[in-house]
């Protein structure tokens, strides 16, 4: 946004105004972009903006989106996803803009626990910590730590698989430190 002399308006959101998300349920995603977009939306109305976009796009296409279910209930628009623009028109035209930009494929921390497992601050700190060491650890930049039953699962792309075994050991006397 500086880069591109926009202002960025941020809107906080604490715990407590997603309880329903600490639950984990299969709505998860409706329960936290409800409360988003709704409280994106009264500041829109503040400013006079009556318009909303998301950046959902082409290649975020499923049958069943709940959180997109909530955007559409608010009144969001999707320009990506309905000009069936994906992430690699996207990656070219920030290339070619010059952005000071990467876009990293991620997804959002209550994907780090199986559904019904309960989630609070702390536990998505501690997976937050995780990855950051992870990260420090082997250089990796797309990397997701499932968490289960005691049990930590990493993801990366096929590109940085090898990172992650290289430095196997590491990694799991780090998480099991944490």
């Amino acid at each position: 946004a500086n880069f591109l002399g926009i202002r960025l308006i941020t809107v906080r959101l604490t715990w407590e105004d997603i309880v329903k998300v600490m639950d984990n349920d299969s709505e998860r995603c409706y329960h936290c972009k409800k409360v988003i977009y709704s409280s994106v939306r009264n500041v829109a109305e503040e400013y006079g903006f009556t318009n909303i976009i998301a950046g959902e796009n082409a290649d975020d296409r499923e049958t069943e989106r709940p959180g997109r279910r909530a955007g559409t209930e608010e009144g969001i628009v999707y320009p990506l996803l309905n000009l069936k623009i994906g992430r690699s028109l996207i990656e070219e035209t920030i290339d070619r803009m010059g952005l000071p930009v990467q876009m990293v494929k991620d997804t959002c921390m209550a994907t780090r626990f199986p559904t019904y497992t309960l989630i609070n601050e702390e536990r998505v700190r501690t997976v937050e910590d995780c990855e950051k060491a992870v990260r420090m650890i082997t250089g990796v930049k797309q990397l997701r730590i499932r968490f289960n039953d005691g049990e930590a699962v990493l993801l990366t792309g096929p590109d940085e698989i090898c990172r992650l075994n290289d430095k196997r050991d590491l990694i799991v006397e780090t998480l099991r430190a944490r």
